[in-house]
């Protein structure tokens, strides 16, 4: 089946809606997405939108702020076109009917690790992500755009470095949609690690169709691991929200200890990396499966209203809240990498654009600051559609292509289990050459076995995905000899300015055995 629009936008979160509503102006606009609309790491998001909102604040604030979590590899343009775009994209969404918290004399503002001052704003408490994915759906719905839930997308159409539309499956049936411009917005990878509080859909596609069809990767090393996710045998890990230390409460081992004291003046609410590595240490050192997040600075009352949600699924989990002490691990959260884009989306194939987790700018450098997510997905996904007028006048191409269909990949769901638990071990909070280096190898030896198969199976591209975006992660943390920001060598722990100050960028040419 074939199928032509001016505009194809893959991904149905924050960036992929915001995207394809600007660009419905100036055309017709198909979204596909993998599964439903509210099953991406948007609808999750619990932390809220950090943003200069008010009259304590200043966008040079949050620029530095966002400067120094990203540990001298924030890229300053895209750091400063968020901050002084950003309270214009949330007017936007509070024009469009996003409800965000007050408290009588305003907006709620709250504080969260590594900003100096209180202004993350929340909707429904700790349901942002939620609120402003259903009022984006509903507005997606209620336009001329059109929507094509369950229908994963298997490869780019690319010729001589211009990008022409998608192959996607719908149903069983393989779709060709050929478009003037394609805007990527399929988000993170976490489900690439075992231990994640990323939803099953974050499987790096993006990534992989367009790293092999040429683009560009950036900064592929940079898994930040949320230091509180629940530590409950559910998967994917429950997200204990940062705002939870925002609001007070403290890190303690089982014996009531805090002990972040020991790693930061900020204590709990040092940037990510920092709590993440410090939680780390202590399991390690203690011999202990968790630590604890004690509630009681805050006070069950106050939590219960300030997190219904994270309360409501603790109590179903049958967690006693009366306690005042939530058991957390670290799990893989948010990735700083992705496909390399310019400050106004471009990537470096002509006629495709990206935006959101997906993709890396350097906006985050090497480590998020708190609740940038979102904002950063608002700001580039209408700086990638703006930048799309100049193809207003361009035909859509359309080319012969092969059939598709190939064997199959028996044992996909074992393969799938051996990447996540080898990259939990040899690429996670802690990393050493010889683990990472026997990443590199078996996912070599993985893509030289079932690199070519076409077979259109779902657990078949995301097989295909977890080899090549597992293998990127690798490879770049084996080639960065340094420990900087959410990379962290135990055979190299201290950072080298000298040497390592600079982005590691990935082209497929640089790879023989990937074709």
């Amino acid at each position: 089946m074939k199928k032509s629009v001016d505009f194809a936008v893959v991904g149905s979160g924050i960036a992929g809606l915001r995207m394809a509503l600007e660009l419905i102006k100036l055309g017709s606009v198909l979204v596909l997405t993998k599964g439903k609309v509210i099953e991406g790491s948007t609808y999750h998001a619990q932390g809220g939108v950090a943003v200069v909102f008010s009259e304590l604040d200043r966008p040079k604030y949050h620029f530095a702020d966002t400067i120094n979590a990203g540990d001298g590899l924030c890229n300053p343009e895209a750091v400063w076109e968020m901050v002084k775009d950003g309270p214009k994209r949330i007017e936007e969404l509070i024009d469009w009917g996003v409800r965000f918290d007050t408290d009588g004399a305003g907006y709620n503002l709250t504080k969260e690790g590594a900003h100096r001052v209180s202004r993350v704003l929340h909707s429904g408490g700790d349901a942002t992500g939620a609120n402003i994915e259903t009022v984006l759906a509903t507005k997606i719905r209620n336009s001329a755009i059109e929507l094509l839930e369950d229908a994963y997308t298997y490869s780019l159409i690319e010729k001589a470095g211009r990008v022409l539309g998608v192959r996607a499956v719908s149903g069983g049936e393989l779709i060709d949609v050929f478009a003037k411009g394609v805007f990527i917005a399929t988000g993170g990878v976490g489900q690439v690690y075992l231990n994640t509080t990323n939803p099953p859909v974050s499987t790096g596609d993006g990534i992989y169709f367009s790293f092999l069809a040429g683009a560009d990767v950036m900064d592929m090393e940079f898994v930040q691991f949320h230091p509180t996710s629940l530590a409950a045998d559910i998967f994917p890990r429950f997200l204990i929200s940062e705002a939870v230390r925002g609001e007070g409460a403290v890190l303690t081992d089982h014996k009531g200890n805090a002990f972040m004291e020991k790693y930061h003046p900020l204590k709990d609410l040092a940037p990510r990396n920092i709590v993440s590595i410090a939680i780390f240490n202590e399991m390690r050192k203690q011999d202990i499966s968790n630590v604890l997040l004690d509630i009681s600075p805050i006070g069950i009352e106050r939590f219960e209203e300030r997190f219904p949600t994270i309360t409501s699924r603790l109590k179903n989990l049958g967690i006693d809240l009366s306690t005042m002490k939530i058991p957390v691990v670290p799990a893989a959260h948010y990735f700083m990498g992705g496909i390399r884009i310019a400050a106004n989306g471009k990537t470096s194939l002509k006629g495709l654009y990206a935006s959101g987790e997906t993709t890396s700018s350097g906006l985050h450098g090497a480590n998020r600051l708190a609740s940038n997510s979102l904002l950063e997905s608002l700001v580039f996904a209408k700086r990638a559609a703006d930048n799309a007028r100049h193809l207003r006048k361009t035909p859509v191409k359309e080319i012969p292509l092969p059939d598709a269909k190939g064997r199959e990949i028996g044992n996909a769901k074992e393969i799938i289990s051996l990447i996540r638990s080898e990259m939990e071990k040899n690429a996670g909070i802690e990393r050493t050459g010889d683990g990472l280096r026997k990443n590199t190898e078996l996912f070599r030896d993985l893509w030289v076995e079932y690199g070519g198969v076409t077979d259109l199976k779902l657990e078949n591209v995301i097989l295909k995905s977890f080899i090549v975006n597992g293998f990127l992660i690798s490879h770049t943390a084996l080639e960065r000899t340094e420990s900087r920001g959410a990379h962290f060598r135990a055979d190299y722990p201290f950072t080298n300015n000298r040497t390592w100050k600079h982005h590691i960028v990935l082209n497929k040419n640089l790879f023989k055995w990937i074709r």
